[in-house]
């Protein structure tokens, strides 16, 4: 006979669970990554290189990195489903301010902020998913929650990069910022108040001391870092010589971020069949060897590449992410640990990869991504090694 379920499970249908999480996903990741298919139009404004453009994509992932912490403990004296509604409402609020704002100095003052404010929801959404549904459920939805991110990160480079093409990219900010809003409101109107579940005893405790959780962390800084870089100066190859492609065309490339959709709500299918470790595996493999397929002066080449890499991250993203916030229990500070470490990638390695490319070309920072492959795989091997707990 099964147990009966955690108070406050019983209620939330998985459907509309599902659609609310990833709808705040979609916000966050939209607002987030919006501003990458426009690096190469703020490059020009401001006469930057393409490693000092992205700047304005790492200073947002670096301000949501700094805010996780806080956000986590908060989420000890004021209920996860409050914040995250409270996250989401502020970062719609905020953000018109970033497509208003003038020079470069402040631009990046403001993306800070900004990646501040929506880091309550990575920061709290797949462990709020944890006393919405029950564990088998949650997990499956965690991996529609990270297609909700895969769904925003792409509709939000496809919507900037479209506009900005044809006009301004501060106007492309806004239309983002537009999508943002819908996707808000979505979450607002179908998310459950539940009851939610106190911290496990010793949860946090016995989280810190399992070497899993910490190898997962620094595979998420690692492999987000190698995945955000791609994508940042993608853009920048395909707009100089030998390709020369126009900007609207660019961004019909980040089409293919479709294909990390789809594979972050079947990885739950994928660990059951394979088992998490060897998904982890296959993943790190995956992101490294498109990485190589982008080498050639070929666009069919880059485009095929591209989705290998975005296949492969989704897959070793959307199982991490699920583990670390089972390994903790219903403790939203492992989420955090290794919410820090996707976000740091991002924008630390996100931004210094650039400046690889900056001198070595394209060659160079694959080199460079297929060497954070070989690390990343290494420290998984022997970090990933301790049986499941019970």
């Amino acid at each position: 006979m099964s147990a009966p379920a955690a108070p406050g499970r019983e209620g939330a249908a998985f459907a509309p669970t599902v659609v609310a999480f990833g709808a705040a996903g979609l916000v966050a990741f939209a607002e987030l990554y919006g501003v990458q298919a426009l690096l190469p139009a703020i490059g020009r404004e401001f006469a930057l290189s393409p490693s000092s453009a992205a700047l304005v994509q790492s200073a947002g992932a670096l301000g949501l990195a700094a805010a996780v912490i806080p956000w986590s403990l908060a989420a000890r004296r004021i209920r996860r489903g409050r914040l995250l509604r409270i996250a989401v409402i502020a970062t719609i609020l905020l953000s018109p301010l970033v497509a208003a704002t003038q020079g470069l100095v402040p631009l990046l003052a403001v993306r800070f902020l900004q990646g501040a404010v929506l880091a309550g929801i990575p920061a709290l959404a797949v462990t709020h998913l944890g006393d919405v549904l029950d564990r088998s459920r949650a997990a499956a939805a965690a991996g529609w929650y990270v297609a909700g991110t895969a769904i925003g990160g792409l509709s939000g480079r496809l919507v900037a990069g479209t506009v900005g093409a044809l006009g301004d990219w501060r106007f492309a900010l806004m239309a983002v910022s537009l999508l943002s809003a819908i996707a808000a409101a979505a979450f607002l109107v179908l998310t459950p108040r539940v009851v939610e579940l106190p911290d496990a005893p010793g949860a946090v405790r016995r989280a810190l001391r399992d070497p899993r959780m910490w190898t997962l962390c620094v595979l998420a800084l690692l492999q987000m870092g190698a995945f955000v870089a791609v994508y940042n100066f993608i853009g920048f190859r395909l707009l100089h010589p030998p390709f020369g492609l126009p900007d609207i065309t660019v961004t019909a490339v980040f089409v293919v971020y479709l294909a990390g959709s789809f594979t972050a709500t079947r990885s739950g299918r994928l660990v059951a069949r394979l088992g998490r470790r060897r998904v982890v595996a296959a993943a790190l493999a995956a992101q490294t060897l498109g990485a190589l397929v982008t080498l050639p002066d070929w666009l069919p080449s880059i485009v095929a590449g591209l989705v290998v890499v975005t296949v492969g991250f989704f897959a070793l993203h959307a199982v991490a992410a699920g583990w670390v916030a089972e390994l903790g229990r219903g403790s939203a500070l492992p989420s955090a640990l290794y919410t820090i470490g996707y976000y740091l990638g991002a924008g630390m390695l996100g931004w210094s990869l650039g400046l690889v490319y900056d001198g070595a070309g394209w060659s160079g920072l694959v080199g460079a991504v297929v060497a954070l492959g070989a690390s990343a795989a290494i420290i998984a091997a022997a970090g990933l090694r301790r049986r499941a707990a019970a």
